[in-house]
């Protein structure tokens, strides 16, 4: 049985101080119990590119709406009502708990590389609210997106295992630059996900300049990245 700390705010008309409630995910809920699980991405994992974030909620006075904050930044309100018949199976005396999945694809590389939190908030109709959070970090090439046309370079590279892991050596970008790319396995998405991204270079200069653009560290830090048009993809 998996047990998960859910952050419960309480009315968002009250003022109430938030306290924490622990939720049994595998075992029936009482009348009033607002939950919300969020399952990619997931807490400690890594994601990039375009990928998802998604999760499910149930309520007993029923869901108005999911919203996502991104490092304590609101983003948007995140679709909700994709069927989740195993949900409804745990909480079949929900109304609607066949209904509670919510999700979106989004452009994790608009985040920048480097270690994030996400935050999902469920309020209910009669405005109580709930959390859920990951802590996660992005990887992936030093660009937010690449383009057909700036597709990696595959014709010289080599492929080797470490443990579960797949390591692509000699992944070339069209500006020559030169990578070493980590895959893993990973059970939310049933699929295999890049798990690092290391720049492959000899001269100390260059590595110096490399790992400054690599992590952003000679731009300046980016607004709220929703509202930038195309940084995050909306819809399921």
């Amino acid at each position: 049985m998996n047990r998960r700390v859910v952050r419960y705010l309480g009315s968002a008309g009250t003022g109430c101080l938030a306290v924490l409630l622990t939720a049994l995910v595998l075992s029936p809920v009482h009348a009033a119990d607002l939950i919300i699980n969020l399952e990619e991405p997931v807490d400690g994992g890594t994601s990039s590119g375009v990928s998802n974030i998604r999760g499910w909620a149930v309520a007993s006075d029923g869901i108005e709406r999911i919203e996502v904050y991104f490092d304590g930044l609101f983003g948007f309100e995140l679709p909700y009502g994709a069927s989740r018949e195993d949900v409804e199976a745990v909480y079949p005396d929900i109304v609607g708990s066949k209904y509670s999945g919510f999700g979106s694809a989004i452009s994790y590389g608009s985040l920048g590389n480097g270690e994030h939190t996400v935050t999902v908030r469920a309020v209910s109709l009669t405005g109580d609210m709930a959390e859920d959070s990951a802590r996660f970090g992005v990887v992936g090439f030093p660009y937010a997106f690449l383009s057909a046309d700036e597709s990696p370079n595959l014709e010289g590279a080599s492929v080797s295992l470490d443990g579960d892991s797949v390591v692509v050596t000699d992944v070339i970008l069209q500006d020559g630059e030169d990578y070493a790319v980590t895959l893993g396995w990973l059970t939310a998405s049933q699929g295999f996900e890049i798990r690092q991204v290391t720049p492959n270079v000899t001269n100390p200069t260059e590595q110096d300049i490399l790992v400054s653009a690599f992590f952003g560290l000679d731009n300046e830090l980016p607004g709220l990245l929703c509202n930038q048009p195309g940084s995050l993809l909306d819809g399921m």
